[in-house]
């Protein structure tokens, strides 16, 4: 996300967006607004690394979030609850009023719709819910390669017996998730 962003505000360096006025600069899109960004698009990847859709909804729902006024909220795919992220959600839960605070401009945001379209891909976010499995695994092998070393796992019946009784319980726990 960050490499992303950092590119597209380099390739739009003193262009005029549809507002008039630059991508970057004071209240539009700084360092510190890419770190943001980048910090919340990978919380979002690990708090739903199990499913997809949920990856691509909390990806959906920073975008959103970013283009939110106290005119027009645009928190239908924020978390619901008083431990939501979104203070909008927070203080909805709680019967409280919420006043948004500085949002980036909608030419600044709508500049960085390619960038979220690509990065909440279903194809792209399968391979991070992949990934997440086989570094499980790895785990688990480096958890147990002590107890059953190489050597063994390349005769048959020593492989089919440590894939019995190891491989099938975590395989189904690993996917119980």
């Amino acid at each position: 996300m960050g490499t992303r962003l950092r590119r597209l505000k380099a390739q739009l360096k003193g262009q005029i967006l549809s507002d008039g006025k630059c991508l970057s600069g004071k209240n539009r899109l700084t360092e510190h607004e890419i770190d943001n960004l980048q910090s919340y698009y990978g919380s979002a990847i690990r708090r739903n690394h199990s499913s997809v859709q949920n990856m691509r909804q909390a990806i959906w729902a920073i975008f959103l979030h970013m283009l939110s006024t106290d005119e027009y909220p645009q928190h239908g795919f924020c978390p619901i609850g008083e431990d939501s992220w979104c203070g909008f959600k927070k203080a909805e839960a709680s019967g409280k009023s919420y006043k948004h605070k500085n949002s980036l401009p909608v030419a600044v945001v709508e500049a960085m719709r390619p960038i979220f379209r690509d990065l909440s891909h279903p194809d792209l976010l399968k391979n991070v819910c992949m990934e997440k499995h086989k570094t499980r695994m790895k785990v688990f092998i480096m958890s147990f390669g002590h107890v059953f070393p190489k050597q063994h796992l390349y005769r048959l019946k020593h492989f089919h017996l440590v894939f019995m009784m190891l491989f099938v319980p975590l395989m189904m726990v690993m996917y119980r998730n």
